[in-house]
């Protein structure tokens, strides 16, 4: 079961780290009404999704063995 969690894992992540690029450049636009931010900016947040998805297929099985052996225990 928990190598099952590592797909599940990266598609959370990958849909956390979208969720904060489409957060964050709503309060960029709001806030600073930039129509074309620099280039770094970008590069950041197209990191977002991947750096999330490789996140959540590394935490979603650890979290998923620590729950199951308290339940267990």
């Amino acid at each position: 079961m928990i190598i099952a969690m590592i797909p599940l894992g990266a598609i959370v992540g990958f849909i956390g780290g979208l969720l904060s690029v489409i957060i964050v450049g709503l309060i960029a636009r709001s806030v600073f009404s930039a129509e074309h931010p620099g280039t770094d900016a970008w590069q950041l947040l197209g990191l977002l999704p991947g750096l999330g998805a490789l996140i959540g297929a590394i935490v979603g099985p650890i979290l998923y063995g620590r729950g199951s052996r308290n339940s267990a225990g």
